[in-house]
């Protein structure tokens, strides 16, 4: 296991986790999400292959529409 931050909460989370199987467990499948790592951001199509680090912070946030 493995301790990160998520959306500012410490989680721990398989070694071999990576952001599309984090982003599958920890969000709504029914919205589209955006995935920051250490405040970068990761394009979805890099999801399954970034690993996950022990002390990585990552933020998962979904847009908002509005006007």
């Amino acid at each position: 296991m493995i301790e990160i931050s998520l959306n500012g909460e410490l989680t721990k989370v398989a070694a071999n986790t990576n952001l599309a199987q984090l982003v599958a467990q920890f969000s709504n499948a029914e919205k589209p999400v955006a995935a920051a790592i250490d405040g970068d951001f990761v394009p979805r199509s890099a999801h399954a292959q970034t690993q996950l680090k022990s002390g990585d912070k990552i933020d998962l946030v979904s847009p908002v529409g509005g006007g």
